[in-house]
């Protein structure tokens, strides 16, 4: 792994972008969702849910690592 990363921050920063990506893929509209906003809303934030449970030990790793409360941002001073 380190061959292609310094140090683990840095296979941290690359994990959080492409999580943070696909987590926002499924956020967006689809031509299949409903077209009345509360079943809308709802079909986009369940897509969403189901997608960090589907990576829950992820999500909880980059929750340790304050990822998500704005304290650091791994690979970054």
């Amino acid at each position: 792994m380190y061959n292609h990363f310094a140090q683990k921050d840095d296979v941290l920063a690359a994990l959080l972008e492409e999580r943070t990506e696909e987590l926002l893929a499924q956020l967006r509209a689809r031509t299949d969702d409903p077209k009345a906003f509360q079943p809308h809303l709802q079909a986009r934030v369940a897509r969403m849910l189901a997608y960090v449970v589907q990576h829950r030990a992820f999500f909880a790793i980059a929750n340790e690592h304050g990822l998500f409360a704005g304290r650091r941002h791994p690979g970054r001073e």
